[in-house]
C-alpha cells in the first residue's frame, strides 16, 4: 500500500479525483524494473497496470 501523502507523477493518476486515487491506493505498490526488463508477455491477459514515476 501506498503511504497516505503519496503525491503521484502520473498525469493519468494526478487527473483523478482525491477519492478515486484514495480508493485505488491500497492496491497499489511502488516497485522498480530493470531497463529492457519485459513486463508482459504477448497474448497474455492484462493482470498489472504500470505507472511510470521516473525514466
Amino acid at each position: 500500500m501506498l503511504p497516505s501523502d503519496y503525491s503521484p507523477c502520473d498525469r493519468l493518476l494526478q487527473a483523478l479525483p482525491h477519492n478515486n486515487l484514495d480508493r485505488l491506493r491500497p492496491q497499489m505498490t511502488l516497485v522498480q524494473h530493470s531497463l529492457h526488463q519485459n513486463l508482459h508477455e504477448p497474448e497474455a491477459p492484462i493482470a498489472t497496470v504500470y505507472f511510470l514515476e521516473t525514466g
